[in-house]
């Protein structure tokens, strides 16, 4: 009996939805590869071009392999350099459904529409607010 709770305790965990996670690009194994193609049907621009962001699919786990990938210039490199941001974890996302907003003191503030993967199976309809402050180099959810 311990042992067959055990396995249907292994297997609940193994099917279990991954959490949304903001973090950087490198951290998440996001690259290049993971943008989804074609690249000019999968992406948007935004403040005058210095912010791009691209839809992701990192193929694993497959029921959470969406997500986006926001690129910037890094205030820090002055010589030219930039940050990566990703969105991981989401059953689907469509970077050109996101409405854009300014703050001055705050920046840029993409709200997109989501879902998020409950169990394998089921998904929840979620509306993602990300705030991208180009001057602190920063990506946080709202």
């Amino acid at each position: 009996m311990k042992a067959l709770i055990l396995t249907v305790a292994f297997a609940l965990s193994a099917t279990a939805a991954h959490a949304m996670e903001l973090g950087k690009c490198e951290d998440a194994g996001v690259d290049i590869t993971t943008i989804m193609q074609p690249a000019a049907q999968n992406s948007r621009t935004f403040a005058n071009n210095s912010i791009v962001v691209y839809n992701i699919d990192t193929e694993e786990p497959a029921a959470a392999s969406a997500g986006l990938a926001i690129i910037f210039p890094d205030p820090q490199a002055p010589e030219g350099g930039s940050l990566c941001y990703s969105l991981t974890f989401l059953r689907a996302i469509d970077v050109m459904k996101a409405v854009s907003s300014y703050d001055a003191n705050k920046g840029l503030l993409l709200t997109i529409p989501a879902y998020e993967n409950i169990d394998g199976e089921k998904t929840k309809a979620v509306t993602i607010k990300l705030r991208i402050n180009q001057a602190k180099g920063t990506v946080t959810q709202e």
